[in-house]
């Protein structure tokens, strides 16, 4: 991803319960563009570090609808393949940037 896809002054949250090395990529390929990024393991752990610290955005594997009073934008993924981490950050970014 090159530099246009700048995400500096940004944090995400990712939720997922399944730590491997699809998160870990999803999370390293998020921070190679510049955003501070929190992963937790369950939604009601999102919930409580939702309620604690500020987000721009939220990367999930689950229903929108957990997460939709938070008013942020929010990246849905279904699966765990590394072959898409790249079309989810960059669908991120748009989330973001849009």
């Amino acid at each position: 991803m090159s530099g246009a896809f700048d995400l500096s002054g940004h944090s995400i949250l990712i939720v997922e319960n399944e730590r491997g090395p699809f998160v870990a990529s999803l999370q390293e390929n998020i921070e190679k563009l510049g955003a501070q990024c929190v992963v937790a393991d369950s939604a009601r752990w999102a919930s409580e570090i939702l309620a604690r610290f500020t987000f721009s955005a939220i990367v999930i594997n689950a229903e929108r609808r957990l997460f939709q009073p938070y008013n942020l934008p929010i990246v849905v993924y279904r699966g765990r393949k590394l072959s898409e981490v790249r079309a989810i950050v960059a669908r991120l970014v748009e989330a973001v940037k849009g």
